[in-house]
């Protein structure tokens, strides 16, 4: 399946991990973090990847926020492009 095949990570660059809390702390994974930044990627799950800069805030241990953006997780998807239900014949027919 094409889904499977696409390489994630090179869409996902950061992304924000929630860490629990009142408020929620979000910890930021990169590429400089290996394995805990690569394989959650390589899962079902959305990954919040922007915090709006109006409510974020540094703390000990990550950051407070509200997520602002994400990346989808692969099964929404998966099934939005079902939802499409593309056919082999369908076009393009644009008017702008």
């Amino acid at each position: 399946m094409a889904i499977e095949e696409t390489p994630r990570h090179e869409f996902v660059p950061h992304y924000y991990q929630n860490q629990g809390g009142v408020p929620t702390v979000w910890r930021l994974f990169d590429a400089g973090d290996g394995p805990a930044w690569r394989d959650p990627i390589h899962t079902n799950a959305r990954l919040g990847t922007h915090l709006d800069p109006a409510t974020m805030r540094a703390v000990a241990d990550g950051w407070v926020g509200t997520p602002s953006s994400s990346s989808t997780a692969p099964s929404l998807m998966v099934r939005m492009l079902e939802a499409l239900d593309i056919a082999a014949d369908h076009t393009t027919n644009h008017r702008y």
